[in-house]
């Protein structure tokens, strides 16, 4: 991958790659851009809870966010596809929605197998197309406020990356922390799982968020 692949953004806390190759030889470098999280009430990020409580069908509101003190991390997904790209492949994306809310636009898609009950905030996702999209990641108990712990780093209680979808295989998986993100919580000690099909970075024994 190009080095430009590892430059982050100024509010970008960590950045996750991974080329992933078809069986027909085709490829797909991804991209994950972990941002700083943001308060609930931060106008400047207003769109981030907006999307959540849209996706969680009444699950999760501005009432419960100010209540509990909820943070929102936004995560870019992006693709770049080369050769003739089997629709059926591509890569799933964590985190997961076994210990948060996650919900997502563009062109992420619902993971398969969940209820046509769940809130969509509450359904894992997968990319398998070439393009990008957006996650929002909701944090309970998160903002800078005195009664919330997390002071903007609970996001760094969870993992990130990759697993694959299909018949694909990964490699060039690398993981890129910003200062910034160290400085809200990120180590370097974090485990990494760097296999054939999987490419994860952060704590895989996850804070319950959701």
């Amino acid at each position: 991958m190009a080095e430009e692949a590892y430059v982050l953004p100024d509010d970008a806390v960590l950045r996750t790659d991974v080329e992933v190759t078809a069986d027909n030889g085709a490829t797909m470098d991804v991209a994950m851009v972990v941002f700083i999280s943001t308060a609930w009430d931060d106008p400047a990020a207003a769109d981030r809870p907006a999307t959540m409580t849209e996706q969680c069908l009444d699950a999760l509101d501005a009432s419960i966010y100010a209540d509990q003190l909820f943070s929102f991390a936004k995560i870019e997904v992006t693709t770049v596809t080369s050769g003739d790209w089997p629709s059926d492949a591509g890569v799933f994306l964590f985190p997961s929605v076994e210990h948060l809310s996650v919900a997502a636009t563009g062109d992420i898609e619902e993971a398969p197998g969940f209820s046509s009950e769940a809130p969509h905030c509450k359904r894992d996702h997968q990319i398998t197309v070439g393009g990008s999209g957006e996650m929002i990641v909701a944090f309970r108990g998160d903002t800078d406020d005195v009664a919330a712990a997390g002071g903007f780093t609970r996001w760094a209680n969870h993992n990130y990356g990759f697993s694959a979808v299909g018949p694909v295989t990964f490699s060039e998986c690398t993981h890129t922390a910003s200062p910034l993100g160290v400085e809200f919580g990120w180590s370097d000690t974090y485990d990494a799982v760097v296999e054939s099909e999987v490419c994860r970075v952060g704590i895989f024994t996850e804070d319950d968020d959701s």
